[in-house]
């Protein structure tokens, strides 16, 4: 069954790598945008370091 659906497939776990590494890349980006409006509509407070520790 797992043949089937290619999942024994070197392409499949290639592709899979691809797609987490980029949505690590787009959590990245967000996470910078938010860290950046929070400084600039907050200030260095709570939510400052809130953001910063995740």
């Amino acid at each position: 069954m797992g043949k089937k659906k290619h999942l024994f497939d070197e392409r499949y776990h290639q592709q899979t790598n691809r797609m987490e590494a980029r949505s690590w890349d787009v959590m990245i980006v967000i996470y910078i945008i938010a860290w950046c409006m929070v400084i600039i509509f907050e200030g260095i407070s709570f939510s400052f370091f809130l953001i910063t520790a995740l």
